[in-house]
């Protein structure tokens, strides 16, 4: 992906360096990768009027309403991340659900965009989540640590899934 945005005429205009940050490179920083949302955006005249009343479509806390209400200059971010459920076909906001919150051994979806943020220091990716989607969930059976070197372990009820038996097939689009 930074391959092809290199290639990209008028890239890096400046000629900055890539920031180590998030580089992949070596073992310690292919651990994780963050993502980020800001919780406001900078007020614009593609996401509120002049002098109207931002625009959102969720709910905004009382302290984010108190912040924007104190500088004029931000509103609530209008691409929150959406937080889904997947079951049955059908997606659905995880609060209205059976399990109404992600926990640890949920399978989750995250679809995201990727910006090329520029500073004085370098340039470099930022992954911006756009959606959570719980996919499935792992048997409480099956454990991992956040240890960089372990895999998931299973404990000793676990048992394979069984010869002979039809399974259930997610597919995805």
């Amino acid at each position: 992906m930074e391959n092809h945005a290199i290639g990209l005429p008028g890239f890096n205009k400046g000629n900055r360096t890539r920031r180590t940050w998030q580089d992949g490179k070596g073992i310690d920083k292919r651990q994780k990768f963050i993502f980020a949302s800001s919780i406001f955006a900078r007020r614009t005249p593609y996401n509120s009027k002049e002098g109207e009343s931002y625009k959102v479509s969720y709910d905004v806390h009382p302290w984010i309403s108190s912040a924007v209400e104190t500088d004029q200059n931000y509103i609530p971010n209008p691409e929150k991340p959406r937080v889904l459920d997947y079951t049955d076909g059908v997606l659905s906001k995880i609060e209205f659900c059976n399990q109404p919150e992600l926990k640890k051994g949920d399978i989750v979806w995250i679809s995201f965009k990727v910006a090329f943020g520029f500073t004085k220091a370098g340039w470099g990716p930022e992954f911006v989540p756009l959606e959570f989607v719980c996919v499935g969930r792992l048997p409480e059976n099956i454990s991992a640590t956040m240890e960089s070197n372990a895999w998931p372990t299973l404990d000793s009820s676990f048992s394979n899934l069984p010869e002979g038996r039809p399974i259930k097939m997610i597919e995805g689009s």
